[in-house]
């Protein structure tokens, strides 16, 4: 790997001659801003690179890693829904993935960033608006979106070690320490990925109806209350969960699956909602539990029992 790396990789380094009038904390998000967007120019405007996976220097990276982008590349080339490929996921901790399923892949509407893949088709529709700071924002404004998705993982192909970054250690103790990094080798270039093409659906995961448990909210309080029970992280950037797709957020937890979404839309009046209303009245067990009740699933795990086997 390391040699391909070697072979394969530029060495871009540019000097910050002006600063905008931000505070010292705020200037290492200017710094990092400034640098992707030389970078990114440099290799897709001078270099005409079709594509690009971008890693941290504060990753580690799982041995599929590189197997992993070069599986999921044809899906990000032939669907102009989909904007990047990610190796990370938000929610990635054991007690929160099916470690068994190291192949199962998602789409989601949130960019998480952390070693992702981008096209240098979708560099030069958003390059002219790239900020000055907080570049990983810019990507989740819905109109630089627009509607599209990125990939991601069940067990993450990263994991990050920079506690002390320009973030100065955000999130670090509480979540990201304690993300798994895959160990189980995935020939995804030989992988079936075909379902990842259809935008309306979540993977077809072989669990049975009584392994599925649907939990509505209506507001951020009860999306906020629902996320500190299952220990997800629930900060929510320009409208979107992290790991949302269609405003679904899938999880595990223990041998539960667990979907979180906005109450069922019966007449649904955008196209969300009618993606939403498609994703989960297709594979998930028609009753509900609400946010009030979210807490039998967590303290009483029999919850199961009560849920009808349809």
């Amino acid at each position: 790997m390391a040699k391909m790396v070697e072979e394969n990789s530029v060495l871009v380094q540019k000097r910050i001659k002006s600063w905008l009038l931000l505070k010292e904390k705020q200037r290492g998000y200017q710094a990092v801003a400034r640098h992707y967007k030389h970078a990114l120019n440099r290799m897709f405007l001078q270099l005409n690179h079709s594509a690009l996976i971008i890693v941290e220097d504060d990753l580690d990276v799982a041995s599929d890693f590189f197997q992993y982008f070069a599986g999921t590349l044809p899906l990000l080339m032939a669907n102009q829904n989909l904007f990047c490929v990610s190796a990370w996921n938000d929610n990635g901790r054991p007690d929160l993935i099916d470690l068994k399923r190291s192949d199962l892949l998602y789409r989601t509407d949130f960019f998480a960033g952390l070693g992702w893949m981008l096209l240098r088709s979708f560099w030069l529709e958003i390059h002219a608006g790239w900020p000055d700071i907080f570049w990983d924002e810019y990507l989740r404004k819905p109109y630089v979106r627009k509607n599209r998705a990125c990939l991601r993982p069940e067990v993450g192909r990263t994991t990050t070690f920079g506690r002390m970054g320009i973030s100065r250690g955000q999130f670090f103790d509480k979540y990201l320490s304690t993300m798994r990094l895959n160990h189980d080798w995935q020939n995804f270039v030989q992988m079936n990925l075909t379902y990842l093409h259809e935008p309306g659906d979540l993977p077809n995961i072989s669990t049975t109806p009584t392994e599925r448990i649907r939990v509505t909210y209506h507001s951020q309080a009860d999306f906020d209350r629902i996320a500190i029970k299952l220990n997800l992280m629930r900060d929510i950037k320009s409208g979107v969960m992290r790991n949302a797709f269609a405003g679904v957020v899938p999880t595990k937890w223990k041998d539960q699956w667990i979907y979180i979404n906005k109450v069922f839309s019966a007449n649904p009046v955008s196209t969300i909602d009618n993606r939403r209303n498609k994703i989960t009245k297709g594979i998930i067990c028609e009753q509900q539990l609400d946010e009030s009740t979210v807490i039998e699933v967590i303290f009483w795990f029999r919850m199961r029992d009560q849920i009808a086997n349809k």
